[in-house]
């Protein structure tokens, strides 16, 4: 608005001779006039704008009002420096936000990266030593130019031009960013209401730049919060029905993820001969990385599937996918078993999972289905055993995780193999779903509350 104003007054006053002007370099230029000493000769429009005065009360007000505009850094550094260009009309002015510098040196600095009007002679230092930076100051002193030398003056903080202003951003006491502004285009020194406006600008502003911060956090964490639980899922849902009906099985399965997303699996799939493949798994680590790999398995099984469903064949396929599937190396428990009702008859491999347990209903018997092996994806092509077990009516297989042994209470103890096991054959004679819903009552008991430190995976099949 001042130089639209002082445009259009110049217009005016070089229509009635009075002075002229050049549109190019936006120069008045006057006779030895009294008129023309009044307005001095060869005078820019710009320094003219620049000379004028502003309410510090109104310019802090409007100042408050562009911090409340903006919830993002990058925005919040733009508004900043548009005010100051509007209100001091430096030549350049900088938004500085600092982090700490990863050199060995054993001196505590800060790199600047800075944004904002540099223009293409500004050379403002990439770091500088955190101290000096906390103790920047506008008092006189450090704001005096090197170029005047005078007895008393003090030089400006080491690497920023002479004729600059500097003003540090605090939040609760440590540098998190630095305004500086250039000299300004009238070529007058800032004087201490500028300071002043400034040093409470940037209070001001320190205090947005850490609130935009928390807001940026927030919105990221609740951004991955909902990617987990969109990974979580769409890893619950490709989990097959806790209760599947089929011909000859009671099956009844339970999983529960320690965080968002977990690494245990369990799956299923009935034959045309009506044998059922059983799966379960166990991949080391939690988060989006053992889900994926989760996923891949299912992927990696039910492919193979189609080609073959020998236990053998089965076991090598998964080893090499899982050995080669992820940059970021991971392991997987495995036990892969085919179950034949017709025939009494299961068929398993095991590579690193606990042992199942079967609970004959002859006797009341328990046995392990015991096979030792290295984790799925420790050597590119290794190879694993199978056995087989026959069984009755009346029979009980229970697959589970290691999460559900090593389950801890309140006094750090486990709740251990010998208290499961208890559980198991105490309840054998109830159906899948009973006898799981006991083993899980007692496994809630036994920790009173304390959170899952791993995912929690149970299957009872029952003949």
């Amino acid at each position: 608005m001042v130089v639209e104003e002082l445009a259009k007054s110049a217009a005016d006053l070089s229509g009635q001779g009075l002075v002229e002007l050049d549109m190019h370099s936006a120069t008045l230029a006057v006779p030895d006039t009294l008129l023309g000493r009044w307005i001095a000769s060869a005078t820019s429009i710009p320094a003219i704008a620049a000379r004028q005065e502003y309410d510090i009360g109104e310019a802090l007000h409007h100042f408050s009002d562009e911090l409340s505009r903006s919830f993002r850094l990058d925005e919040l550094a733009d508004r900043v420096l548009g005010f100051f260009e509007a209100i001091l009309h430096p030549e350049y002015s900088v938004f500085c936000t600092v982090r700490p510098s990863e050199g060995d040196s054993g001196k505590t600095e800060l790199l600047l990266l800075p944004a904002g009007n540099m223009g293409t002679v500004v050379d403002l230092p990439e770091k500088m030593p955190a101290a000096e930076l906390e103790q920047i100051s506008l008092v006189e002193q450090q704001i005096s130019s090197r170029e005047q030398g005078s007895a008393g003056g003090h030089p400006q903080p080491s690497g920023f031009p002479d004729g600059c202003v500097t003003a540090p951003l605090l939040a609760r006491g440590e540098a998190v960013g630095l305004i500086v502004l250039g000299p300004r285009k009238d070529g007058e020194r800032y004087n201490s209401r500028d300071r002043m406006l400034l040093e409470t600008c940037a209070e001001q502003a320190a205090v947005a730049m850490e609130n935009s911060r928390l807001y940026e956090e927030e919105t990221e964490q609740e951004r991955l919060k909902q990617e987990l639980d969109t990974a979580r899922r769409m890893q619950m849902a490709i989990l097959p029905p806790c209760k599947p009906e089929i011909p000859g099985l009671d099956v009844f399965a339970f999983l529960s993820p320690a965080t968002e997303v977990g690494g245990d699996y369990y799956d299923y799939k009935l034959l045309d001969s009506g044998q059922l493949v059983f799966v379960v798994g166990d991949v080391s680590g939690h988060g989006i990385s053992a889900g994926t790999l989760v996923s891949m398995s299912k992927s990696c099984i039910f492919n193979q599937l189609r080609t073959s469903h020998d236990v053998v064949q089965v076991m090598s396929a998964m080893n090499e996918m899982v050995y080669g599937a992820l940059a970021e190396k991971l392991l997987m428990t495995f036990c892969y078993a085919i179950i034949d009702p017709a025939a009494g008859k299961l068929v398993y491999s095991i590579a690193g999972h606990p042992f199942p347990y079967h609970i004959h209903s002859a006797d009341g018997t328990m046995t392990e289905l015991d096979i030792s092996a290295y984790p799925l994806g420790v050597t590119p092509r290794a190879s694993y055993k199978t056995a087989e077990v026959n069984f009755s009516p009346g029979d009980t297989f229970v697959f589970y995780s290691d999460g559900i042994v090593e389950a801890m209470n309140p006094e750090n103890e486990q709740w251990g193999f010998e208290r499961f096991e208890q559980v198991v054959t105490g309840n054998a004679s109830l159906d899948a779903e009973a006898l799981s819903g006991k083993i899980l009552s007692e496994f809630d008991n036994f920790r009173r509350g304390v959170p899952q430190d791993d995912d929690v995976t149970l299957v009872v099949i029952k003949v």
